[in-house]
């Protein structure tokens, strides 16, 4: 075979051993009756499997790790005794060191899964009578080597870990793990995590034949502000356990103001926040959670006292770190008669997934995000303080690097909302005009120099926003039962599209109209044209001239068709002919018919309606007698 066609067909032995240890293991195996022989097959690499060859699989295995210097261990692996398809059996195995000096002893530990594949039913072992020859049952099973205990990581930061009352420590950096080989888990053991700026852990005991739970780690600052990790044991067999470090909330601050977290109603900040924190905004997460059970489950944050030393910042409304998304303004209290300064702060929240579902990241950010694209060190001001200030810089400026983007806060929330800009490179270059930014629109912002040369930049608001971690480019339209609707209104969009619809299946309808009578062709215009004509047709009330147009070329084309006339033939008697209402008296009758007005008021130049509608007097003991209304003759 040749080609596709060529196929690969592998034939080993039905005895596999696979190392999901992170170090290579040996394998070694000897027969009882030539136990001074042994065979030790290839090592194992980490993640790699080895299949044991069928002469050797009813041999004695032993298993060792390569080169750090232990014994194989004592207790031989024995596969024969699991015995039915998906049956499987997990132990524990110790590799004794080989030091004779006490504090170099190091024991290894490794956890040994057995797995009986779907293989075909084998007879069950036995003697022949009157022989000591034993039928040998064929293997068909999975070795997993698997570590007795694993560390990860799940924190934003570096971890130092501990094992109390043993040598076992180490430290882990962010979403990393450790392998510790030493643990014993048929023993106590007790856990301990210190991290950067929390020196003091309350250990958690992991007592023998733990199962799968979730419980809280205690930790504490050097302010003595409490911390509670996420500690998810998973038993993964018996004797191997997999220990994910993980904190309930992370709370990215890239608003480029320095904020303070803590829990709504509660009486101390949030642990991990010190002085610094008052001054500067922290580059790395904080990790938060709910200390006080007796408060709600609640969030709330100010500014930092640093950035406005004069003023008294206030705490903001509380909000949920649980889901969604929202907006909360941060204010700082001024003194004498200064008005308040006010901060918008957005809240995204978005939960973890895979390992870190017991996470939830919230990203706290600005309103507005200046980004220079230009070729220009640019400066920005709020108008009311760029306002004759000429080519002086004034206070509150902040300018911007080429290729470089800068957040952005108003100064005054009291002035107009308006941002003015100039060149920061070109000398004599006064401020611009002041322009909004808080609609999605691109245009260009002109500035003089004293000389009278004009000076040019273009700016483009945001197109895109973030909701729980997914970039959302805005759109001009949205479609609502399927009509397209823009921010003013003119349906510009949903009639493009309603054209380009209408006159696809006019040319299909075209080319079968000579096979069609008049009253399956008119069926086919009704069904495909007419009803997208009149398909919600009252919000067209009032749009422009050309835009209604353009609709009734559309019904001028299906006219056209259905009668087969010319191109250029009068097409008013046509649509007389057809009965067919022009496309502005369509959309005229449709509101008449959605608003009716007061019977009485319709029927009064009609006096033979009038006389054969009669009102329906309401019952006795009726509170109301505008209740009435018209009804018909009786046949």
């Amino acid at each position: 075979m040749e080609g596709s066609a060529r196929k690969v067909i592998t034939v080993r032995s039905s005895l596999m051993v696979k190392n999901r240890l992170d170090v290579p293991m040996e394998v070694r195996l000897d027969s009882p009756s030539a136990p001074d022989k042994p065979v030790v097959l290839p090592p194992i690499l980490p993640g790699q499997a080895l299949a044991v060859p069928l002469h050797l699989t009813s041999w004695r295995l032993q298993a060792r790790p390569k080169g750090l210097g232990v014994f194989f261990c004592k207790v031989p692996i024995h596969w024969t005794s699991v015995e039915r398809p998906g049956e499987i059996s997990s132990s524990k195995r110790d590799c004794q060191s080989a030091d004779f000096d006490d504090s170099l002893k190091r024991d290894f530990r490794f956890c040994l899964v057995i797995k009986k594949e779907n293989y075909p039913e084998q007879q069950p072992a036995k003697r022949v009578a009157g022989s000591a020859k034993e039928i040998y049952r064929q293997p068909g099973h999975t070795i997993y080597l698997l570590p007795t205990m694993v560390l990860a990581n799940l924190l934003p930061c570096d971890l130092n870990y501990f094992i109390k009352g043993t040598s076992i420590r180490g430290s882990l950096k962010p979403g990393k793990e450790a392998v510790l080989h030493p643990a014993d888990t048929s023993q106590n053991m007790e856990l301990g995590v210190l991290l950067e700026s929390f020196p003091v852990c309350k250990e958690l005991l992991i007592p023998p034949g733990t199962q799968n739970y979730v419980v809280r780690m205690r930790l504490y600052d050097t302010n003595k502000h409490l911390l509670c990790l996420t500690i998810r044991i998973i038993l993964r067999a018996q004797g191997a356990l997999k220990i994910l470090i993980s904190a309930p909330y992370w709370l990215i601050n890239k608003t480029g103001l320095p904020l303070i977290f803590r829990q709504d109603n509660g009486k101390a900040d949030a642990a991990g926040q010190f002085e610094e924190h008052e001054l500067a905004r922290s580059l790395s997460p904080l990790l938060f959670c709910y200390t006080d059970k007796e408060q709600p489950a609640m969030c709330t944050m100010r500014i930092g006292r640093g950035i406005h030393p004069d003023g008294v910042p206030g705490w903001c409304q509380g909000f949920s770190l649980d889901g969604g998304s929202g907006v909360r303004a941060v204010k700082v209290i001024q003194h004498g008669n200064r008005p308040g300064l006010i901060y918008n702060i957005g809240i995204s929240v978005r939960k973890g997934k895979g390992r870190y579902r017991d996470t939830h990241i919230v990203t706290f950010a600005p309103r507005y995000l200046l980004d220079n694209r230009s070729t220009h060190k640019l400066a920005f001001a709020q108008r009311e303080f760029a306002r004759g200030k000429g080519t002086a810089n004034p206070e509150g400026y902040i300018s911007t690097l080429p290729g470089s983007s800068v957040v952005f806060h108003w100064p005054r929330n009291d002035y107009d909302q308006l941002l003015c800009v100039r060149l920061m490179d070109t000398p004599n270059c006064t401020w611009s005009g002041g322009f909004e930014v808080n609609k999605p629109k691109s245009f260009h912002v002109n500035m003089r120099e004293k000389e009278g040369e004009d000076c040019r930049v273009r700016s483009s608001t945001i197109t895109t926003i973030t909701f729980s971690g997914q970039d959302i480019t805005l759109s001009s339209t949205v479609t609502n039962l399927g009509v397209k609707m823009d921010a003013h209104l003119t349906f510009e969009a949903h009639i493009k599209q309603l054209c380009k619809n209408s006159f696809y299946h006019l040319r299909n309808i075209a080319k079968l109209r000579p096979s069609l009578t008049l009253s399956d062709a008119e069926k086919l215009v009704h069904a495909f044209v007419s009803s997208r004509l009149d398909y919600c047709n009252a919000l067209l009330i009032g749009i422009p001239k050309k835009s209604i147009q353009r609709l009734q070329y559309i019904q001028n084309s299906a006219a056209r068709i259905l009668m087969r006339v010319r191109k250029y033939d009068h097409i008013t008697p046509i649509l007389k002919s057809l009965h067919w209402l022009p496309v502005e008296l369509r959309i005229e009758f449709k509101v008449s018919v959605l608003e009716p007005p007061p019977v009485v008021s319709m029927v009064q130049p009609l006096p033979y309606l009038k006389e054969l509608l009669h009102p329906r007097l309401p019952p006795c003991g009726t509170a109301r007698s505008s209740n009435s209304t018209p009804q018909t003759p009786e046949d």
